[in-house]
């Protein structure tokens, strides 16, 4: 199984490009992961940010497989602790999909059709995050569920 990570937009900081690196690396032992990074719509005014969403989506929706499982990362998803996390992932991998596909939109949000094309959305806060660091937070936390996966000392 594939693990995909789809977001909209590019890392402008550091600090957060450099630790992404960091697991994404990590994640190598584990099980390779697919970064897909999508130019964002620049929208203007309100009437815009829908148009915008909208053409983003459009651009996710391109790179989804029908067989893909689908994860949207928004603060009202479902909640998980780290060793439930860790469970999701291990039935991922034993399940029949091409891969599991977390979706992270820009910083208006996603369309309404990768709401409708999301079979689950997961929630790593209450509190807003920014895309990029929902993107290190993802990184992390996948990381985690696999070296609790294989009894690794990273998670206590």
């Amino acid at each position: 199984m594939k693990i995909r990570l789809i977001s909209i937009g590019r890392t402008e900081d550091d600090y957060i490009r450099i630790g992404a690196e960091h697991f994404i690396r990590q994640l190598r032992v584990y099980n390779p992961l697919e970064e897909i990074r999508i130019k964002g719509v620049k929208a203007g005014v309100r009437e815009d940010v829908s148009k915008s969403l909208d053409l983003e989506g459009e651009k996710i929706l391109k790179r989804l497989n029908p067989r893909d499982r689908v994860i949207l990362l928004d603060r009202l998803g479902k909640g998980m602790t780290s060793e439930a996390f860790a469970c999701f992932l291990d039935e991922a991998l034993k399940a029949p999909v091409r891969s599991v596909s977390f979706v992270i939109g820009s910083a208006e949000g996603v369309s309404g059709s990768i709401r409708k094309r999301s079979d689950g959305i997961l929630s790593l806060s209450k509190m807003t995050l920014t895309h990029e660091l929902t993107r290190l937070l993802l990184l992390e936390q996948i990381y985690r569920g696999f070296t609790i996966l294989r009894g690794k000392r990273y998670h206590r």
